[in-house]
Order: C-alpha cells, then sequence, then structure tokens
C-alpha cells in the first residue's frame, strides 16, 4: 500500500500544495451552502497512512512561505462520532487580496489500523474584498468618484 507521502511527492511536485487541493487531486469546485468553503475531492484510497498526521501533511507543508509577514498555522482535532473533525487555519500568505485560508475536514481510522482522510473542504480568507462562492472577489462595482462620467450612476 503506498503511503500519502510518496503520492504526493510523486503527483504534485512544484504545485502549492493548498491551492490545488491535495489529495483527490482535482482543484476545489463545489461550495458549501453559503458559508464559503469549497469541496476538495479526495480519492479514496490514495489519501490514507498509518500516521495520523501524515494524512495532514499536504496542508501543513510550505507554511509559513517565508520569514517575512506574520504567518500562522492553528490546526485542532477533536473526536467527532466515528473519526476525528480537523480544522486547519493559516494565516500570514504573502498576497494583498488573500491573507489565509481555512480547512476543515475528516479522518478515520479504518479497519486495517490506518488512517483515512474522508473529506477535506477549503475556504480563502479575504484580504480585501468578499468570499463569494469561495473565491476572493470584489462584489460591490468601485465609488463612483472612480467611474467614468458614462459609468456612473444616473440621479434621478
Amino acid at each position: 500500500m503506498r503511503t500519502f507521502l510518496e503520492f504526493s511527492r510523486n503527483c504534485l511536485t512544484g504545485f502549492t500544495l493548498g491551492t490545488i487541493a491535495a489529495v483527490g487531486l482535482s482543484s476545489a469546485h463545489e461550495t458549501s451552502a453559503g458559508d464559503g468553503f469549497r469541496n476538495i475531492r479526495v480519492a479514496p484510497g490514495l489519501a490514507g497512512s498509518t500516521d495520523f498526521i501524515e494524512v495532514l501533511l499536504p496542508f501543513l507543508r510550505n507554511h509559513p512561505e517565508t520569514d517575512e509577514g506574520n504567518a500562522e498555522l492553528d490546526l485542532k482535532i477533536r473526536k467527532d462520532g466515528n473519526g476525528y473533525r480537523v480544522d486547519l487555519r493559516k494565516t500570514g500568505y504573502l498576497d494583498d487580496s488573500v491573507r489565509g485560508e481555512v480547512y476543515r475536514g475528516t479522518v478515520i481510522r479504518t479497519s486495517e489500523g490506518t488512517w483515512q482522510l474522508l473529506a477535506m473542504e477549503v475556504k480563502p480568507l479575504c484580504s480585501r474584498g468578499e468570499n463569494v462562492g469561495g473565491v476572493c472577489t470584489v462584489r460591490k462595482p468601485p465609488p463612483a468618484m472612480f467611474l467614468t462620467p458614462e459609468a456612473a450612476p444616473k440621479d434621478e
């Protein structure tokens, strides 16, 4: 059985793991009900290991990016039903519009005794703009003083 670390090393070299969703190896697309989280598709059988933390390593790696800024990483693991709830918050990104990301997921212990990542979601923490459908974007038009006369709102 291949461990998750071997899988991530072979398939994800040169990519930012948190951005492309390290486990299922398709990007995060589906959005949870209005909370700004995007689902990360997890490939069955490939996101497992004999060590609990190894399952989470792709989400922990490459942070902080440098010594510059105020990078933080908070990890909470708690028992939740038959598995464990994982909450991971990374901040201090060197990006002027995204200050970090929040991950939430579920890890279980299989009948074979290995740990398996069942689900993971990601939500950007926006420095400016709003989280709209899991993406930091400007939802409102700029103030009228920045618009050309043709684009300015008309007084009625």
